[in-house]
């Protein structure tokens, strides 16, 4: 299955697309600021680890859904206190020994949290229930993410200056930036060997 993420006439929707058996549906994300021209790429689309559902994130907006492969649905919905504006960006799933990065929303590999980046910083979200547990960079718009395969450091690429602030996922505290600016793809993150 590929999914893509899309912005309807009505609302968000995700596209997704059996290349197999060649069919095709769509997947309604909730409708809460739909409207909103400057929200709307904000969506991000990213597989905890064990590939049984989709979580889709607007940080920007503030809603959260989790969508279960075998139903193609949505089964749950969180909101939470929005954030405020960016680009969407499709999400490609590989097998790479890399952490997950280059998007808007990456789940933690171990599937416990899951990150999303947002015009107002980053979104932590418990992967089990999509409850809000933390913000970080709050203030400075992100427009992509990378988090290491341990999932203790955090790599977000700033979309106003092309910065990639290095955040210590469990304080949230930023630990720096990787040297250079002028950036606009964070690919991946690779453990040293």
């Amino acid at each position: 299955m590929v999914f893509t993420l899309y912005r309807g006439a009505e609302h968000p929707f995700i596209h997704a697309l059996n290349t197999i058996d060649g069919w095709a549906l769509c997947i309604d994300l909730p409708t809460i600021g739909a409207d909103s021209d400057a929200a709307a790429p904000d969506w991000g689309l990213a597989p905890p680890p064990d590939h049984q559902r989709l979580v889709a994130v607007n940080a920007t907006l503030g809603v959260a859904a989790d969508i279960s492969i075998a139903d193609l649905a949505v089964g749950r919905t969180r909101t939470f206190g929005p954030a405020a504006v960016s680009r969407i960006t499709l999400a490609k799933f590989g097998h790479q020994q890399t952490g997950p990065a280059g998007r808007r929303v990456v789940v933690a590999s171990d599937g416990g949290t899951v990150y999303a980046a947002g015009a107002n910083g980053i979104v932590r979200l418990s992967g089990a229930d999509l409850s809000v547990t933390g913000w970080l960079a709050r203030g400075t718009a992100i427009d992509a993410l990378a988090v290491t395969p341990d999932g203790r450091t955090i790599y977000a690429l700033t979309g106003s200056d092309g910065r990639i602030l290095i955040i210590d996922a469990a304080s949230g505290v930023a630990l720096g930036d990787v040297q250079g600016s002028g950036y606009d793809r964070l690919v991946a993150i690779v453990p040293a060997s």
